[in-house]
């Protein structure tokens, strides 16, 4: 049996786009919804936030919301479930090239502000 995939997207236009590009997928399910929330206590094997913890603030509600997506990431895991977590490198080549950084708008200015 092929594994399933669950895919969380925060924006009903982009779940569409993945919904339309991945058609013939038969393993997949897309989910237009926050990823906090949801009614999926202990069902998955793998979760993996990749490019989505830094942007946290912007749609968890609470003082702490890195720390709650965290705690939500985990509670949809199995037991011995497998959290992957991933975001920008400093260090890529866009940024290398003299392209603002996502998060803060400003280009790259070196390694320790030099």
């Amino acid at each position: 049996m092929p594994h399933r995939v669950t895919a969380v997207e925060g924006s009903p236009e982009r779940a569409a786009v993945i919904a339309a590009r991945c058609r013939r997928a038969q393993n997949l399910e897309i989910v237009a919804a926050n990823a906090v929330g949801l009614p999926y206590d202990g069902r998955f094997d793998v979760v993996t936030l990749i490019g989505v913890l830094e942007y946290a603030a912007a749609f968890v509600d609470g003082p702490r919301p890195h720390e709650r997506l965290l705690a939500e990431a985990r509670r949809y895991l199995k037991p011995d479930g497998c959290l992957i977590l991933a975001i920008e490198n400093r260090m890529g080549h866009k940024y290398l090239a003299g392209l603002p950084e996502d998060h803060t708008g400003r280009p790259y200015h070196g390694i320790n502000g030099y």
